[in-house]
């Protein structure tokens, strides 16, 4: 697919929200098969719904390809799933001709490897927040879904990320001022606190050491809180916490649990202070030297996989509490988050202004 022609594409990123809305009464899709920690084949998991006898005549005359997916977090979260999902729908569509090898569980490197390694051949496509690129390019504002308190809730996300809303808009500037080609986005749920200390107001963040993603917004949004900010890869943090290097983790629920910060964490602490949004990245070269046919594939196999973690990930978190809660973490939660946004909007002041403006053309749709 051309670069021109990508604007028939994009729509998929955004409009997979609004199929959430959708499917979110008629219980959404099973589940995918977990991958093992390295690698899964496409040929491998769910069943997708493309129809590989029917399809397979327009890439007879391909290369075979296989492209390496890396993912940062634990085999059985929302990113391993959503990525086999993918694979799968896209070995059906093409005939095993476009195949994707899944490596999760930070097989092939953490979040700064394997990005980093788009451009060198590491990975071929990375699934994480696209929030990190912040760090990979002069586009310091893509990390606006970290600055805390952000979107209202689930419904106002999902109305900014529909084909009606601004993320679309924010995808092609991504893609203009970076090296990076960003689709398949999935709200990657509310993020909360686990700690081995009882947190119930910014206050109690004071001395704090929390673990953060490596991304400058993120780091500057926990000093705000009063917290003591610690950059550090997603797989190092239970180690961390174990050694006392850290004292408290952010994550959605899925990732928290898949994680076992249950063992660790005698607290979680329903902040919901962020909603992230992860995608599927590749290096653009990499991207537009593929057949047309296969652009187009990935799209919407990326898409479609990303419309049933959406919907699960919004599902499930009334079960992920009361496991929680059965492995005896105690649950905070109803507490005061008026502190906690005043801070949230201080900080929001202090930053460029380009992140300003995203941040406050997100709050302009609330309702």
């Amino acid at each position: 697919m051309s670069k021109g022609n990508r604007k028939r594409m994009m729509p998929l990123c955004s409009l997979l929200l609004v199929a959430v809305v959708i499917m979110a009464g008629c219980g959404g899709g099973s589940a995918p098969a977990s991958s093992a920690a390295a690698p899964v084949s496409s040929s491998a998991g769910p069943t997708g719904d493309g129809a590989a006898s029917e399809t397979t005549g327009e890439y007879a005359d391909l290369p075979d390809v296989t492209l390496k997916l890396a993912n940062v977090v634990a085999v059985g979260t929302g990113e391993d799933l959503q990525s086999i999902m993918m694979a799968k729908i896209v070995s059906e569509r093409t005939g095993g001709k476009l195949t994707i090898d899944v490596y999760s569980g930070g097989t092939l490197g953490g979040s700064k490897d394997t990005i980093e390694g788009l451009k060198t051949g590491i990975a071929d496509i990375v699934i994480d927040s696209f929030a990190y690129l912040d760090s990979y390019s002069t586009a310091t504002w893509c990390g606006f879904e970290t600055a805390g308190f952000v979107y209202r809730d689930y419904d106002q996300y999902m109305e900014y990320w529909s084909s009606n809303g601004g993320g679309d808009k924010l995808l092609k500037r991504l893609e203009d001022e970076t090296t990076f080609i960003v689709f398949g986005c999935a709200m990657d749920g509310a993020r909360h606190i686990t700690s081995k200390k009882r947190i119930n107001s910014p206050e109690d963040l004071a001395g704090v050491k929390m673990r953060t993603p490596a991304t400058q917004i993120n780091v500057g949004f926990w000093e705000a809180m009063g917290a003591n900010p610690t950059p550090m890869d997603f797989s190092e943090v239970y180690t961390a916490l174990q050694q006392g290097m850290v004292d408290a983790q952010e994550n959605p629920l899925s990732t928290s649990y898949n994680a076992a910060m249950y063992e660790i964490c005698p607290y979680l602490t329903l902040s919901g202070h962020a909603i992230l949004t992860d995608a599927m990245m590749m290096d653009k070269d990499k991207f537009y030297s593929l057949p047309q046919q296969y652009q187009d594939v990935l799209m919407e196999a990326a898409a479609e996989s990303a419309v049933w973690r959406t919907n699960d990930t919004i599902q499930a978190e009334q079960n992920l509490l009361a496991q929680f809660k059965e492995n005896g973490v105690e649950v905070i939660d109803n507490m005061d988050l008026t502190p906690w946004k005043e801070r949230a909007d201080s900080f929001h002041a202090s930053l460029d202004q380009a992140v300003q403006d995203i941040i406050a053309e997100v709050k302009a749709t609330y309702q």
